[in-house]
């Protein structure tokens, strides 16, 4: 390990705060740090009191974040504890039955996204479902939140960790991959700009990653939350700027 590769510590607000700050002062991805978290940080009294979030991010080698993307972390557990996936499983389906639902949860290891580490996906399975999912997915993005705090804790490390219900995630990012590439199409046709819908940062991030190899077309986010729009705008307009 390098001089520059070793342990640091930053605070945040928050956990996510915190680990986001590290890996952009240390101009790494998530998945090539190991994360201990030394402090979850507290609120206080209306603002009074409050103490950050720290973190301590260790860059791995290269051999072993390589390594890390593929293989699910199945022996996460130390003995005689259980494994992550069931421990994950078991918490989140007996907070969704407190919640009133009557529903299962399905812990399955999901395909890494390119600089990701493999999501170990919960996914909800029942019978009117809806309100788990909430406006613009707000309820569902809360229970991953809260799914995430929980193993991270239980394995002492950061992992990414996906809740689902009925597969919609999955369901949406199909809809929204054929919007782009649609909007897409009329723009490259027309020439004209497209302003979608306000999105969520994740659904603009699809969006995004949609039309980055576009050959017609680029996208820009515009506005301020939460009413953030992606803009799917020609390319020859960029020609047009360099002349």
């Amino acid at each position: 390990m390098t001089e520059e590769h070793v342990a640091s510590i930053f605070e945040g607000k928050d956990v996510e705060e915190a680990i986001t700050k590290g890996l952009q002062a240390l101009g790494l991805r998530r998945d090539e740090v190991d994360v201990e978290i030394l402090h979850r940080g507290s609120r206080g009294f209306l603002g009074i009191g409050a103490v950050p979030a720290r973190v301590r991010l260790v860059p791995k080698s290269q051999e072993q974040a390589e390594a890390e993307v593929q293989t699910p972390a199945a022996e996460e557990a130390s003995p005689g504890e259980k494994p992550v996936e069931t421990y994950a499983a078991e918490i989140l389906e007996g907070i969704v039955r407190r919640m009133g639902f009557d529903a299962r949860v399905n812990a399955y290891w999901g395909t890494a996204e390119p600089g990701e580490k493999r999501p170990l996906v919960l996914n909800i399975e029942g019978r009117d479902l809806g309100l788990l999912i909430g406006h613009h997915a707000e309820t569902l993005s809360a229970l991953q939140y809260l799914m995430r705090a929980i193993v991270n804790q239980y394995t002492h490390r950061w992992m990414n960790i996906v809740v689902d219900v009925e597969n919609y995630r999955q369901r949406r990012k199909e809809n929204l991959r054929r919007l782009a590439l649609r909007m897409a199409e009329q723009v490259a046709r027309t020439g004209r700009p497209v302003v979608l819908e306000a999105m969520p940062a994740a659904d603009r991030r699809l969006i995004h990653i949609a039309l980055r190899d576009h050959p017609d077309v680029y996208t820009v986010s515009v506005g301020k939350e939460p009413r953030r729009k992606v803009t799917i705008r020609p390319k020859s307009e960029l020609k047009d700027k360099g002349k």
